[in-house]
């Protein structure tokens, strides 16, 4: 009998296979198809970074892909996010555990009557299975009021060792028999979860937000919200609450994946409005998997009402898919962008099988198997993250891949194309995850597919501009898809003399013998851009 971690191995390599048959099956009902290439592309891009971006001509089906990958796992459930209309949440703040009270949104007195401006009154907070007689305050000064709900004795240290910065609070208003405030009962969200029957939600509650990006977006605010000075509130973002959703995920270790899908997403400058969390997300991750770096949300500390913590660590159950039509009315990517995403292209449409003759159903996928997906894409809950010790050992059993990577760095090296460790990194980590899901075991052409699509994915991105500054390095690379060992330019070289003469060069190129031709194919088109038009670029 093969041990349990060959038990999983095989589960995972026949589910992987059955991934790629509900991703096709969900993208052919929508009349659009993607090669077992492109979907194990895809699939292993995400699994290995967790920020992926689609580029290419427009109606190819990126957002789709994206959406019908969401759709085949595991969704939230009403009992885990969602909150009834009787109910009060607040999020916590570091002063509302420094001084032991709630400041309770406004809106929340639709559910009783306040004191009025400026007096207060004692309420009985209930809590687990005891009670605290606590002061409820209509603060009242300098034009503004609110709403306080101070702690004492049992109750304050109670909520103090329960509760967390960016945790939620739940109030339950209750009354007394002349219907006025009595006190409130205090929970966590995971206590009133265990409470409310698990049911699947509604649209609006699903692990997947799809976000249009504007023209207009010129920083962080368009996605992370800002504090609103005239109004003293702060301006969230479905984005922000979003986030806020996957922390809870993660902190109830629920296993879920949640997906940002930023459309168009270079319609503004990405380095612009997403430079924040890019930051954040490559500033590395603590055992427990939240980055190191939290995203940091200003607003005065005199604020009050519904704000997000001032410092939020992500969790790595996050997954940015962005997609991108490149025209002449886009912004091109910065290095720094492109340097810290997988990219993708979806260029190519295949009519010989489009359309369906016949409509292809969607697979009806049960809950097992929708949560054997999920944890063969998470890695068993480990979700998208760099683990060097694995890097390691792959390049240990694995030299011949080192070398042809050191090879490809020294030959880009002198026209400052090379690459530095974070890629090197990702490339291993994306060879590892496609030797786990053993979804290019049937994919062709070449000798290694993952390693040609790692390649494709992290190296020609970045080759961006004119003639003279992309046609050596350009060269170097195509030699070293015909020989990653000993790469010789004269071949590439020799090959180019056809045009002294008017031969058919694309022809020539196209014929050679390449141990990684995607790569070879899109270097060729580039070549080609830049001999017609003098300028080429990924996408």
């Amino acid at each position: 009998m093969p041990d349990p971690q060959t038990r999983f191995s095989h589960l995972q390599l026949s589910l992987n296979f059955e991934l790629a048959d509900v991703l096709t099956n969900h993208i052919a009902c929508e009349n659009l198809y993607f090669t077992p290439w492109q979907i194990a592309t895809f699939y292993t891009a995400l699994q290995t970074k967790g920020f992926v971006i689609l580029s290419g001509i427009s109606g190819t089906g990126k957002t789709k892909l994206a959406q019908a990958f969401a759709d085949a796992l595991p969704q939230p459930t009403q009992r885990e996010i969602a909150l009834a209309d009787d109910v009060i949440a607040v999020t916590v703040q570091p002063y509302m555990r420094k001084y032991g009270r709630l400041i309770i949104p406004k809106q929340a007195t639709r559910l009783f009557d306040p004191p009025p401006p400026g007096e207060s009154q004692d309420v009985t907070l209930r809590f687990e299975n005891t009670s605290q007689v606590c002061r409820f305050v209509h603060a009242s000064y300098a034009n503004t009021d609110y709403l306080s709900l101070m702690f004492r004795g049992k109750a304050r240290q109670w909520f103090v060792n329960t509760f967390a910065e960016g945790d939620t609070v739940v109030l339950q208003p209750e009354l007394n028999k002349e219907d006025t405030l009595a006190g409130f009962q205090i929970s966590t969200q995971e206590m009133l979860a265990a409470q409310t029957p698990t049911k699947p939600t509604g649209d609006g509650q699903r692990n997947v937000l799809f976000v249009p990006v504007r023209t207009d977006w010129r920083d962080s605010k368009s996605l992370l919200g800002y504090y609103n000075p005239l109004t003293g509130t702060y301006e969230w973002t479905p984005f922000l609450r979003f986030l806020l959703r996957a922390v809870q995920s993660y902190r109830v270790r629920d296993g879920l994946a949640w997906f940002v899908i930023l459309d168009e997403m270079n319609l503004a400058r990405v380095e612009y409005y997403f430079a924040d969390l890019l930051s954040v997300l490559e500033s590395g991750r603590t055992a427990e998997g939240w980055t190191r770096e939290p995203l940091r949300l200003s607003y005065p500390d005199t604020a009050v009402g519904d704000l997000p913590p001032k410092e939020l660590p992500l969790p790595p159950n996050i997954y940015v898919i962005g997609t991108v039509n490149v025209d002449e009315t886009t912004h091109a990517f910065s290095p720094k962008v492109l340097d810290r995403a997988f990219t993708l292209e979806l260029t190519d449409a295949d009519f010989s099988r489009y359309p369906a003759t016949t409509p292809t159903p969607l697979a009806d996928l049960d809950d097992a198997q929708r949560q054997a997906l999920l944890q063969a894409f998470t890695n068993n809950g480990s979700f998208a993250r760099i683990d060097k010790a694995a890097i390691a050992a792959y390049v240990a059993g694995h030299p011949n891949t080192r070398e042809h990577l050191r090879m490809l760095n020294a030959l880009l090296h002198p026209y400052d194309m090379h690459f530095g460790y974070r890629v090197f990194d990702e490339i291993i980590a994306f060879l590892l995850n496609a030797e786990r899901n053993s979804l290019y075991d049937n994919t062709l052409p070449g000798d290694d597919p993952a390693f040609d699509a790692a390649v494709l994915m992290k190296i020609l991105p970045k080759f961006h501009g004119s003639r003279g500054k992309l046609e050596q390095p350009l060269k170097q690379v195509l030699a070293w898809c015909l020989d990653p060992d000993a790469p010789s330019e004269e071949t590439i070289t020799d090959t180019f003399k056809d045009l002294e003469t008017g031969g058919d060069v694309t022809q020539t190129l196209a014929n050679l013998n390449y141990r990684y031709p995607r790569t070879a194919t899109r270097v060729q088109r580039m070549l080609w851009a830049l001999y017609t038009s003098g300028f080429a670029a990924f996408g």
